[in-house]
């Protein structure tokens, strides 16, 4: 039996032959047949194994030296820290909500982009010193 990848995740599947195949993936929960899914074979001649385990060896490490270690919303694997990225007070128009009266987030501002391991989704989230403005500025 050939291994079951799922095209979400990335991750192998392992089913018992007395049940059969999932028609879910466990570690994400997205659909495995239907429209949304496409089978491609392998070769397993490749040395694609030597590189994904230096890869998870690697992904291993920066998580280690992270003091944050975010969830991937989509496929709930870590996220290692890309780096920052500065917001410069031009390019940003707050919102400003009427029950506060002024914007709770204003620019200049850096957020810190995380990288799914798994998946390779994206996201941002406010670094640790505006949000403590933030905080500030709502609490007012």
């Amino acid at each position: 039996m050939e291994p079951v990848i799922c095209p979400w995740c990335d991750t192998e599947i392992v089913w018992d032959e007395e049940i059969g195949p999932e028609e879910e993936c466990p570690h994400c929960n997205n659909e495995l047949k239907g429209y949304r899914t496409l089978q491609v074979q392998i070769d397993p001649a490749t040395d694609d194994d030597e590189e994904l385990s230096r890869y998870e060896e690697a992904v291993e490490r920066v998580l280690d030296e992270q003091e944050e270690v975010p969830e991937c919303m989509y496929c709930r694997e870590f996220m290692v820290l890309a780096g920052k990225q500065v917001t410069p007070p031009n390019a940003f128009q707050p919102n400003v909500p009427d029950t506060v009266g002024q914007p709770f987030v204003e620019a200049p501002f850096q957020v810190n982009m995380y990288v799914c391991t798994g998946c390779f989704q994206v996201a941002y989230v406010l670094s640790p010193e505006d949000r403590q403005k933030m905080i500030k500025r709502l609490s007012r």
